[in-house]
């Protein structure tokens, strides 16, 4: 028999069992928060249903919106406590949680096409969200036991090193991930505009790796002085470079590779400093020093640490090297330093390589450097 175009479509069931293989045989709610947020963040994109949020809303069982919103903290709150004193979910959770299992033979769709259904997976992800309010971020000493003992079990979770960071428990990163959010967007509307919390995050060959800082920064503000060290760049500095034998041999003729040379440009340390000096005298407080790509060399990066340390600011900095005729590959890092119980150093090479076309050379005034018809990448 024939398969007809209908039978092929994603089943609720079918992306319920992707994401957490042993709903096929065990629909129980999961009772930890993030991996019920991640189960129905990504079903609201998968069916397109984040779209119609503002549709048939709120619920009938509320007068108005802000019912609504009072009732999620509510249940999150609720799920938090029940969490940590009974590892389990609110009734209103559960119930929610029943409407979804109920619909697993229609397709995904119907998630944004059915109003029921679509308004007990987005209440799920709303308190789900509000139910893990705080993780990932400083404890600032007012915590209850509760919410402490809760924020504990996430940092363990996060602190994972292998296969990097999620707040899942249940879910293998391989199919999602979700890490704590720190910023809403305030336009446009994607899911990500519907939590406060938790950020919904695809697999992808980028590994997250979520550090936390023991003291937390202001609420209200952050002074960042920004320094666009060297403060001169030379021409010259750019040149063509030998690529490595095995690495993009089979590159076209129109495309070559450069290098960029770093010299000495001074004292960035005191250049720093007198600028962290003058900065102190107009704003008060400095949290944290910023520099470009390709700043600084890998020593000069060690010095400006330790005197942004030694200010209690965190310092954000491009550092590398050259590449040397064809032996060794040039480097391309970014580096982030802070303080915390210990001084935290981290760094981490440059994703995807930095290219130059033929309107950059001309911009950059590099043509009698790099043939500006050709394509340069580094």
């Amino acid at each position: 028999m024939k398969a007809t175009h209908s039978d092929l479509r994603l089943t609720i069931g079918q992306h319920l069992e992707y994401v957490l293989p042993r709903l096929s045989f065990d629909p129980t709610i999961p009772i930890w928060p993030p991996d019920v947020f991640a189960i129905c963040a990504s079903a609201l994109v998968k069916s397109g249903g984040y779209c119609r949020v503002l549709v048939n809303w709120p619920p009938k069982t509320y007068r108005a919106p802000e019912d609504w919103d009072k009732a999620a903290v509510k249940h999150g709150r609720s799920w938090r406590r029940m969490w940590v004193t009974k590892r389990t979910a609110p009734k209103a959770v559960a119930r929610y949680w029943g409407t979804l299992i109920d619909a697993r033979d229609k397709p995904v769709q119907a998630i944004a096409e059915n109003a029921t259904l679509g308004q007990a997976v987005l209440q799920l992800c709303a308190v789900a969200d509000e139910a893990s309010e705080g993780v990932g971020s400083p404890l600032d000493g007012h915590e209850t036991e509760i919410e402490e003992r809760f924020q504990f079990h996430a940092s363990g979770l996060l602190d994972r090193d292998s296969p990097g960071s999620s707040l899942c428990e249940e879910i293998n990163v391989t199919r999602l991930r979700v890490l704590p959010k720190m910023h809403t967007p305030q336009t446009g509307l994607t899911v990500r505009s519907l939590s406060h919390y938790l950020a919904l995050c695809e697999p992808s060959e980028v590994v997250p790796y979520w550090i936390q800082s023991m003291s937390p920064l202001r609420d209200d503000s952050m002074n960042l002085l920004v320094v666009p060290w060297p403060f001169e760049i030379y021409p010259v500095q750019f040149r063509a470079a030998v690529p490595l034998q095995n690495e993009m041999r089979n590159m076209p003729d129109r495309f070559g590779f450069f290098t960029f040379d770093q010299r000495d440009s001074g004292d960035v340390v005191e250049a720093v400093s007198k600028l962290y000096d003058s900065a102190l005298e107009q704003v008060g407080r400095i949290d944290g020093v910023v520099l470009p790509e390709l700043a600084l060399t890998e020593q000069e990066r060690i010095d400006l640490r330790s005197f942004a340390l030694q200010k209690n600011a965190f310092l954000v900095s491009g550092f590398g090297s050259s590449s040397q005729g064809g032996t060794r590959c040039g480097e391309n890092q970014v580096g982030l330093d802070f303080r915390g119980v210990l001084d935290v150093t981290l760094s981490q090479r440059k994703h995807h390589r930095w290219k130059l076309d033929s309107s950059q050379v001309s911009q950059y005034r590099l043509g009698s450097l790099l043939y500006p018809e050709k394509e340069w990448w580094e």
